[in-house]
């Protein structure tokens, strides 16, 4: 199978989710940016104070985390981490 170049669109989530293979691995929700990564790095992020957790239905997501849309400096290569991440992930 060939790896996409580029992000693109979801066919069937909102416009602002990104997408590798079909598979959303970020999305703005309200102020800030959702990014899929491994549990571990989304552990790392939030103790850091750079991320919160993605809490859905009362639950803690593990593989997402919320970014500040404010942290611009660091999104761009943590986005860069997150479609790594979901692109190469079976």
């Amino acid at each position: 199978m060939t790896k996409p170049a580029h992000p693109t669109r979801p066919q069937r989530m909102n416009a602002n989710s990104f997408c590798v293979r079909n598979r959303v691995f970020a999305m703005r929700v309200g102020d800030e940016l959702v990014l899929k990564l491994p549990p571990r790095r989304v552990s790392e992020l939030i103790g850091a104070g750079v991320a919160r957790p993605n809490v859905v239905g009362g639950r803690q997501m593990k593989e997402w985390a919320n970014l500040s849309l404010s942290s611009e400096n660091q999104l761009e290569n943590l986005a860069r981490e997150s479609l790594a991440y979901v692109r190469d992930k079976r």
